[in-house]
């Protein structure tokens, strides 16, 4: 039924959510697991003042990205899944939409959370605009 499935990933606990439900639909159809996560612009985060100690905020978002997608692909080797991996820089929406089209995927897997009414029409979300624009289905967890 599914041979591609998109796990996208931003290493926040939301989002780690889906991975088991992601594993599980990859191991019981034998699909491909795809593991990307999105850098918003790829630039560092806000704070710019050295330090010597570089903390998680200060880190480039494409590091913190790749860190993410490394460490879902070590679960993912231990469940034995066939997965690829990707970072990719830009709009979340607008780049996983693409991924989606580009690679063939067949499902999304992906963690989201309650909004207000109000917090959805001000803030959207990527969740919101996979499942409105993309044409697989989205599991949300």
């Amino acid at each position: 039924m599914y041979s591609k499935i998109l796990l996208p990933t931003n290493g926040s606990a939301i989002a780690e959510r889906a991975n088991p439900h992601a594993f599980d639909l990859a191991r019981k159809y034998s699909a491909e697991l795809h593991i990307v996560s999105v850098a918003k612009g790829g630039g560092t985060s806000e704070r710019s003042i050295p330090s010597v100690e570089v903390t998680e905020s200060e880190k480039p978002l494409t590091t913190r990205a790749r860190e993410t997608v490394e460490s879902v692909a070590e679960e993912a080797e231990e469940h034995r899944l066939e997965y690829t991996t990707a970072v990719i820089e830009g709009s979340a929406s607008d780049e996983l939409t693409d991924y989606i089209e580009q690679n063939d995927i067949d499902h999304v897997v992906m963690g989201g959370r309650k909004r207000s009414p109000t917090g959805k029409m001000l803030f959207g979300s990527v969740t919101q605009s996979l499942i409105l624009h993309s044409d697989v289905p989205v599991t949300v967890i």
